[in-house]
C-alpha cells in the first residue's frame, strides 16, 4: 500500500511539473511578444526623435543663410 501511495505521489508531481512547465512557456512567450511590442515602439520612437532633430538643423543652417545674405 505504501508503495502505491508513493507511485501515485510521484505520479501526481509529474503531472504538475509537466503542467507548470507548460504554462511557464506560455508566460514566457506573451513576455517575448511584450518585449518585442516594446522595443519597436522604443526604436519608433527614438527615429521620431532623430528625424525632429534633423529638422531643427536644418531649420538653423536655412536661418543662418538668411542672416548671412
Amino acid at each position: 500500500m505504501t508503495f502505491l501511495k508513493t507511485a501515485l505521489f510521484a505520479a501526481v508531481l509529474a503531472v504538475a511539473n509537466v503542467s507548470y512547465a507548460a504554462d511557464g512557456s506560455e508566460r514566457s512567450i506573451s513576455h517575448n511578444d511584450d518585449f518585442r511590442d516594446s522595443q519597436a515602439a522604443l526604436q519608433q520612437h527614438r527615429e521620431m526623435h532623430e528625424t525632429l532633430a534633423q529638422e531643427g538643423r536644418r531649420a538653423d543652417k536655412a536661418s543662418k543663410v538668411e542672416a548671412t545674405n
